[in-house]
């Protein structure tokens, strides 16, 4: 069954997208039959989830600096990601969740 011929430059693109995402997280790769990465996925996807629930809107006052940092984000996001609409809001929305995964759990209060 053949798509037509296949575009070799988003061929690579799409080849080095994956590289860099097997880079950046390693834990996603693993053995075949995805029993050693499993978790890792898992984590990302719930992650993902929790991004696309919008149940409260936070407005914030950042310095201009902090800004030009987040749509900076915001479009190494958009080249890492052709063909997706990447936002300012969906930058500062990846960039608080990565910062909150980094911080320790707190301590559960015994009853």
């Amino acid at each position: 069954m053949s798509r037509g011929p296949v575009n070799l430059a988003e061929y690579r693109r799409a080849l080095e997208n994956l590289k860099r995402i097997a880079r950046e997280h390693p834990g996603l790769v693993g053995a075949v039959d995805g029993t050693a990465n499993s978790a890792e996925w898992e984590r990302q996807l719930s992650m993902a989830s929790e991004l696309e629930t919008n149940d409260a809107q936070l407005v914030v006052r950042l310095p201009s600096s902090m800004v030009a940092q987040i749509d900076a984000h915001a479009e190494s996001m958009r080249r890492a990601l052709p063909g997706v609409n990447v936002s300012r809001a969906d930058a500062v929305r990846v960039l608080i969740a990565s910062g909150l995964a980094t911080l320790p759990r707190p301590a559960r209060k015994r009853k």
